[in-house]
């Protein structure tokens, strides 16, 4: 899947539907040439974090390290945008 689609997408998120649509482009994008359970696919360099724990992990890491509640900045109108950039930038956080 071309990263230009997963960002558009991301872009888009506004709502439920338009997170849930952007939830299953990445699901697929990490699907696209699966490996078996616990092997880094060097061909999906964008997905660092391959099991659901370490996925996880990413994402409490990443959000803590970026430290978003702290950022002085206008919150999202609509939560599911920052949702959804949680799970992209949880993909490959280390």
């Amino acid at each position: 899947m071309p990263s230009e689609l997963l960002f558009s997408t991301l872009a888009a998120v506004k709502d439920e539907s338009s997170f849930l649509h952007f939830a299953g482009l990445l699901a697929a994008e990490h699907d696209e040439g699966d490996v078996p359970s616990g092997k880094v696919d060097m061909h999906k360099p964008n997905w660092k974090n391959q099991t659901i724990e370490d996925f996880l992990l990413a994402a409490n890491a990443w959000n803590t390290d970026a430290k978003l509640a702290e950022m002085p900045r206008p919150r999202p109108a609509d939560l599911w945008q920052l949702l959804a950039k949680y799970l992209l930038n949880s993909r490959g956080y280390d």
